[in-house]
C-alpha cells in the first residue's frame, strides 16, 4: 500500500498504513528506544501519548505497567480519546506525562502555540515531543562485537538530497513543516515558542536519525 501523505489527510489514513512492514521501517525502531528512554526516566505512572502511530510504544509502556491512554484524530486507530490536539478538553484528563512524538508539523506552524497549551494544561509534569528537522546527511554506524552502536553523520548541501531525491523518485519532505525549513520555522523561533509553555529539560537530535529533533520538557 503506497500513501502520499502530502495528498490525504493523516486524519483518513487507514490502519494498515501504520503495519510493522510499511510503517516500521529499522530507522524508526531506533526512534522508539529513544521515546520509550526518556519517558522512563520521568518515571511517570500515567501517559497520554498524543499520535498512536503503529502502537508500538504505548503497547510496550503498558507491557511494562504504565497506565497509558491515547489520543488521535484518525478514528481508524481506535484511540481512547478521538479528538485533534487544537480541541482537548478536561474530558481527555491530566497525566504525569505527554507524549507527542511526529505529530505537531501536521498543524500549521502559527498554531503551534495552540497545540503546545492544550499539551501544557494536560500533565501535571512532563512533556515529551519530537519535531522533523529539515537537512541532508551521511551517516556511518558501527559496532565492535558485544559494545554499543555509535553513529557519526555530517551534513551535506541540500542540493544533493534534491538530487538524489529525483533519481530515486522520491518525493522531497512531506509538504509539512521542519525545524529549519524556513526562517519562521528555524530552531531558535521553534525553541522559544516551546519555551513559552515548558522549561526545556533536554533539547537535542536523534543521534541515528537527525531529522529528529526531540525535547524533554517540565510544566511550567
Amino acid at each position: 500500500m503506497k500513501i502520499d501523505n502530502r495528498d490525504v489527510k493523516v486524519e483518513t489514513f487507514p490502519k494498515e498504513y501504520y503495519s510493522f512492514e510499511l510503517y516500521n521501517s529499522r530507522v524508526r525502531m531506533l526512534t522508539y528506544w529513544h521515546q520509550i528512554s526518556e519517558i522512563l526516566k520521568t518515571n511517570s505512572k500515567t501517559v497520554l501519548e498524543i499520535g498512536i502511530g503503529s502502537g508500538l510504544v504505548t503497547n510496550y509502556l503498558r507491557y511494562l505497567g504504565l497506565d497509558v491512554k491515547t489520543a488521535d484524530i484518525n478514528a481508524n486507530l481506535n484511540p481512547d480519546f478521538h479528538a485533534s490536539i487544537l480541541d482537548f478538553n478536561d474530558n481527555i484528563g491530566k497525566y504525569d506525562l505527554v507524549v507527542c512524538c511526529r505529530v505537531l508539523h501536521h498543524i500549521e506552524f502559527d498554531k503551534l502555540g495552540i497545540a503546545l497549551d492544550r499539551i501544557s494544561s494536560r500533565t501535571n509534569r512532563y512533556a515529551i515531543i519530537t519535531l522533523p528537522v529539515d537537512e541532508a546527511r551521511i551517516y556511518f554506524m558501527g559496532r565492535i562485537t558485544a559494545s554499543p552502536l555509535h553513529t557519526f553523520s555530517f551534513t551535506v548541501p541540500h542540493f544533493i538530497k534534491r538530487q538524489y531525491s529525483k533519481m530515486s523518485r522520491k518525493a522531497i519532505g512531506s509538504g509539512l513543516w521542519q525545524i529549519n525549513s524556513s526562517k519562521d520555522t528555524s530552531l531558535e523561533r521553534t525553541r522559544l515558542k516551546i519555551s513559552e509553555y515548558f522549561n526545556i529539560v533536554r533539547g537535542y537530535q536523534l543521534p541515528e536519525d537527525k531529522s529528529h529533533y526531540m525535547f524533554v520538557l517540565e510544566k511550567i
